[in-house]
């Protein structure tokens, strides 16, 4: 909206006469094509056009909507049409909104220390900085590179917060994250970030040098090229990421420790990584990556194939709670390059659904793993359980429930699996107990045992390494020394066995049903009773 102003604000002739009933045409720019006027600002009453000069010369007030003419051409007559003026391309604006904007919303401090000269100072910067000011165009189409980057400047150089508009905003160029402030969006369902580079989405640019406290939010970030990481976050520390969803990287966010606790204490809260075959959506590594949170989080995955939802290395004291791992090859993998240096993570009240392997804890190398309860349904193994000292806590196990102990926790190449009790239980407390509830349906068995060799043991216990008790799995019984055993036929001849042995005869009669080794160390010695 613009009062048009005349560079002759009023027409006399040669003598000094005001001119009454002088024209003044209103056209196009560049033709004699008549344009709309108005009589008010609000564009509701047409004007006569031309306007007519009235005593004193003076022209009425006309407006015109700049929204539909920019610039008009003016051509001012006597009453006869003898032309006296002429003008063309006349802004309908005496000051343009970036004119006002630049005088309302100068150049700010931390936009001259980036050094960065705004493109669009109509964009207010009282409490905020925004994009637009910088030249972003969420429009789907214009590379925002290098106007992304310079917005990322101001924040790094002080200014307290970047917002971001509603719309698809692409650019091609990896952006460096600021060493601190707040970068928001209108929601990941409105502000749309379209990569189409090749490398990471955002970077630290330095990641020998540790960045505290950022804050990013409410909008989405899609991989539309081939890139490899969406956040990468190397030595980023308390620092928050709420309501993001990042879609089709390699990996959609890595928390990344070059150096001993270089990345800690991060929350991820409603962060949804989205991801294809062989691609991870949050990805844990280096030195002591120690005491990150995930709450309410999501890993999707279209294919099972690579695909891992959570990928811990060499991290203590994670935390991954009430989150959904779904589809996945592996749902949460924990591993580590050596001992003591993934200990204490907290897997727990996640639903695991549809996964090849829930959870999977790679190593012995991998140290107390505490897996409190968590939801796992429709996945092909819920557990593999390949570390030392895990603590499952599953008093509500799905129908279908499977733990599978890898071989990496064996005590020796024969793949056995050894519970040690690191603390003495004191006061006749059992080891482990197997307890069926009576209230259940049935008549339940409470251990079973199962062997297909003709060969070897049920069952054997021991104490300072000598056998104490050993059953077999051809029926023998044997407590300390002294063999237990039946079968069909005479044992004398047949048995070897210590004094004090026995042996049930199934098909014996009076005087041969039972028999006792009553001398001797080898197979005779047998008496009848």
């Amino acid at each position: 909206m613009a009062l048009v102003m005349f560079p002759r604000p009023f027409l006399v002739d040669v003598n000094g006469t005001p001119r009454v009933g002088a024209k003044a045409n209103y056209y196009r720019s560049g033709t004699v094509d008549p344009i709309q006027i108005w009589t008010t600002a609000a564009y509701d009453v047409e004007h006569a056009n031309p306007v007519l000069s009235v005593g004193g010369g003076f022209f009425p007030a006309a407006y015109i909507d700049p929204a539909v003419n920019p610039t008009f051409k003016l051509v001012v007559t006597d009453s006869s049409d003898v032309s006296i003026y002429n003008n063309d391309d006349i802004p309908a604006l005496g000051f343009t909104a970036g004119d006002v904007g630049q005088l309302l919303h100068p150049q700010t401090e931390a936009e001259e220390a980036a050094p960065v000269t705004p493109s669009n100072y109509a964009i207010d910067v009282t409490d905020y900085s925004e994009v637009r000011r910088y030249g972003v165009l969420a429009d789907d189409s214009t590379d925002n590179s290098t106007a992304l980057a310079a917005a990322m400047s101001v924040l790094a150089n002080g200014a307290p917060m970047l917002r971001m508009p509603p719309g698809m905003i692409r650019y091609s160029t990896d952006l460096n994250l600021p060493t601190t402030g707040c970068i928001v969006g209108n929601g990941k369902e409105r502000t749309i970030l379209r990569y189409t580079g090749s490398a990471r989405a955002f970077k630290q640019a330095s990641p020998g040098s540790r960045i505290f406290e950022l804050l990013l939010c409410d909008f989405s970030l899609y991989n539309i090229g081939t890139g490899t990481v969406g956040l990468d976050l190397d030595s980023v520390s308390t620092s928050n990421f709420i309501r993001l969803w990042i879609d089709n990287f390699t990996t959609c966010v890595r928390i990344h420790s070059p150096s001993s606790g270089f990345s800690v204490y991060n929350n991820f809260e409603d962060v949804t990584g989205n991801i294809n075959a062989n691609q991870t959506a949050f990805l844990l590594s280096g030195t002591s990556t120690n005491s990150q949170s995930f709450r309410k989080c999501r890993a999707n995955a279209a294919s099972q194939t690579g695909s891992v939802g959570w990928d811990l290395s060499d991290g203590n004291g994670n935390r991954i709670m009430d989150n959904d791992m779904e589809g996945c090859g592996i749902g949460v993998k924990v591993h580590a390059s050596g001992p003591g240096v993934t200990t204490a993570n907290h897997v727990h009240g996640n639903r695991l659904e549809g996964n090849a392997v829930g959870v999977h804890i790679v190593s012995t190398d991998v140290e107390a793993t505490i897996l409190g309860p968590n939801s796992y349904t429709a996945n092909t193994v819920d557990i593999i359980d390949g570390g030392s000292r895990t603590k499952i806590d599953e008093p509500s196990l799905a129908p279908g429930f499977q733990r599978i102990y890898s071989s990496a926790i064996t005590s020796n190449a024969l793949g056995n699996i050894r519970l040690v009790r690191e603390a003495s239980g004191g006061s006749s407390l059992p080891f482990l107990v197997v307890r069926d509830d009576a209230g259940g349906a049935g008549t339940p068995v409470t251990l079973q045992v199962e062997t297909e060799r003709t060969a070897g043991s049920f069952f054997r216990g021991k104490r300072g390494g000598a056998t104490i008790v050993d059953i077999t799995a051809d029926g023998t019984f044997t407590i300390g020394t002294i063999k237990h055993l039946d079968g069909s036929g005479t044992p004398e001849g047949a048995v070897t066995a210590v004094v004090g042995s026995t042996f049930n005869r199934t098909d014996g009669g009076a005087g041969t049903s039972f028999y006792v080794k009553e001398v001797g160390s080898g197979a005779t010695g047998w008496v009848g009773k």
